[in-house]
């Protein structure tokens, strides 16, 4: 009889011991639940964030002249390296982006660069924003397309500026050519560059889309 007790209870201690390692067991589950609990929304709050805070995609066009009426295709690059035109901003923005209706002529061989310039007594002043870099244009071919141009530049509504397109060099054989309208003229149409700016078609604008 002593000896069936003693065995009986003997089994006590390791089924104690059981229970504590499942007790334990549990504990760690429980820390480890409670962490996901509390790391997984915080996690997919800082993606929910990292989305709001991405930078909005430079598709929405701002303001353009795309109509196309006669008028003289202006060049830059075959013997001034710099034109400009005219525009009024229709409203208080970023451009973003900046496309020309342009051509490439024989090989070329310069590089272009578009900005955007303050109104300076009817000519060009001040750098408002123009390319990061310059953009090669050998490859665009030799019909008309919109050819684009990243920029940050800050425009105030109703307030003058304008477009310089600028090469980085001349040859008389390869260039680009400008596609210009008379329905994109605002007021001084177009000038070139040659130590100052003089008038180069006083009834026309190149064709352009801007992009905000």
């Amino acid at each position: 009889m002593e000896n069936n007790i003693l065995i009986r209870y003997a089994h006590i201690p390791n089924r104690y011991r059981k229970i504590q390692r499942g007790g334990r067991l549990m504990k760690r589950l429980l820390i480890i639940l409670c962490i996901l609990l509390f790391t997984v929304p915080c996690f997919a709050n800082q993606i929910i964030i990292g989305k709001k805070k991405a930078a909005p995609a430079c598709t929405t066009e701002s303001q353009t002249c795309t109509t196309e009426t006669s008028g003289d295709n202006s060049s830059v690059g075959a013997t001034y390296t710099k034109k400009a035109w005219k525009f009024q901003a229709s409203e208080s923005t970023t451009i973003c982006k900046i496309e020309i209706n342009a051509k490439e002529v024989g090989a070329m061989t310069n590089t272009v660069i578009v900005g955007i310039y303050t109104d300076n007594s009817g000519n060009p002043g001040s750098l408002v924003g123009d390319a990061s870099s310059a953009t090669d244009a050998s490859g665009w071919g030799t019909s008309y397309g919109y050819r684009a141009f990243t920029i940050s530049a800050a425009v105030t509504a109703t307030n003058e500026y304008w477009v310089v397109v600028e090469t980085s060099g001349t040859d008389a054989s390869n260039y680009i050519q400008l596609r210009s309208s008379n329905s994109c003229d605002y007021e001084e149409g177009i000038k070139y560059f040659s130590g100052y700016w003089t008038p180069s078609n006083t009834n026309a604008g190149i064709m352009y889309k801007m992009y905000k």
